[in-house]
């Protein structure tokens, strides 16, 4: 919220959460395609930072990648058929992510499983 209230002072419209908001994202190699609010990070959800945000006159905007998952996620050990590769073949991950494979004849990946 100090963050929200300096950026406001200084004229931005608005404010942007970047990554680390949900699931188990403490690192680049965890929580990715996880996308519920963490408790431990913001154990009241995000009701009050955008309450506050709003009431400093700024936008409130939330980063998500939605296309990408960890292998260390909820969703890719719900689905791991999800994520675009070639059967019997290791999976390529670039920066920990692999891509969800949207594409994907009768799956329509929503979020976390």
């Amino acid at each position: 919220m100090r963050l929200a209230e300096r950026a406001a002072r200084i004229g931005c419209e608005l404010f942007m959460l970047d990554d680390g908001w949900f699931g188990a994202r403490r690192n680049d190699a965890a929580g990715l395609g996880d996308w519920v609010v963490s408790s431990a990070v913001f154990p009241e959800g995000l009701e009050p930072l955008v309450t506050h945000v709003h009431a400093l006159g700024m936008k409130f905007g939330i980063w998500v990648e939605p296309e990408g998952v960890n292998p260390d996620s909820d969703l890719y050990r719900a689905h791991p058929d999800w994520v675009i590769h070639y059967p019997g073949r290791p999976r390529t991950a670039g920066r920990n992510h692999l891509k969800l494979d949207y594409a994907r004849s009768g799956t329509v990946p929503s979020g976390s499983a």
